[in-house]
């Protein structure tokens, strides 16, 4: 008779991550370009994260008053708030990939993981699986079988990536590891009908420090950071799912119908219906980078 195959078997091996709370982030474009001389972007904000890798040619980066002069093999990120600007050389004007994303658990990863620097130059190894992952997340962008869930899985895998070569590790403080406990149960109960008391009576702390925490470690009140949750699932709903605009509202967790569609418009300029229409019309490649 065969063995059975449990937990406490010799055959049996399982791991897996303690994963600090539920991650949230999606990619909203990718593409490629091979710039003309002297072609430029900016100086403006983004309204969301942008990452290049340069493949070849040289170009200049101004980020927050300094300047890069970058080429084959560096990556410059860009964060909502940068002030930027950049510029392909005029003599050997450079070529890149880019992905464009968002989401409510990006600037937190990002702080934890110490990533200070906006440019980073890569070694021969890394250049080649920085591209490959790159190029991955715009192919699985143009496949027609759920493209928006394959390129944002490579996504991870690419970022998971990043912040393992230029992350620093950072010490667990009791405050870092209460906040980390706080987003695991906002990112199980974001759909439901959660408010502030709640969420300090669950954490065992006042109102007052939990809104300091998030904006530590956010850069938003908790409100923000739920309506961002709630933003962030409509759009994979509206991608992936044919549900009436009403019925997308309440799955998000939105009571009032209204209210969803006056945030959906805030966050992202056009409407619910808006946002599905340009989705199938193949908006997703229609962004520069």
């Amino acid at each position: 008779m065969a063995k059975d195959r449990t937990e406490n078997s010799d055959s049996f091996v399982q791991r897996g991550p303690v994963l600090p709370f539920s991650f949230s982030i999606n990619v909203l474009y990718a593409g490629y370009e091979q710039c003309d001389p002297l072609h430029y972007a900016g100086p403006c904000y983004k309204k969301a994260y942008l990452w290049h890798i340069v493949l070849g040619g040289k170009g200049i980066f101004r980020c927050n008053g300094k300047e890069y002069r970058l080429g084959k093999g560096d990556m410059f990120l860009i964060t909502p708030t940068d002030y930027i600007f950049y510029q392909a050389d005029e003599r050997d004007p450079w070529e890149y990939r880019w992905i464009k994303f968002d989401g409510s658990s990006v600037q937190y990863l990002l702080g934890n993981a110490g990533l200070s620097n906006q440019v980073f130059s890569l070694k021969e190894n890394q250049f080649a699986e920085a591209v490959n992952g790159f190029t991955e997340v715009l192919d699985f962008m143009r496949d027609e079988t759920a493209p928006y869930l394959r390129a944002t899985g490579r996504f991870y895998m690419l970022l998971g990536w990043y912040l393992q070569n230029f992350g620093e590790a950072r010490q667990q403080t009791e405050d870092k590891l209460s906040f980390v406990k706080i987003l695991d149960y906002i990112n199980r109960h974001f759909t439901e009908d959660i408010n502030m008391d709640e969420i300090a009576r669950k954490s065992n702390y006042n109102r007052s420090h939990v809104y300091k925490l998030f904006i530590k470690n956010m850069g938003c009140s908790p409100k923000e950071y739920i309506n961002n949750l709630r933003m962030d699932l409509a759009c994979e709903i509206l991608c992936e799912a044919d549900y009436p605009i009403v019925q997308v509202s309440s799955r998000v967790g939105f009571k009032n119908y209204i209210s969803f569609v006056n945030t959906f418009k805030k966050k992202y300029g056009i409407l619910p219906s808006q946002y599905r229409k340009s989705i199938g019309a193949g908006g997703k490649e229609g962004e520069k980078g």
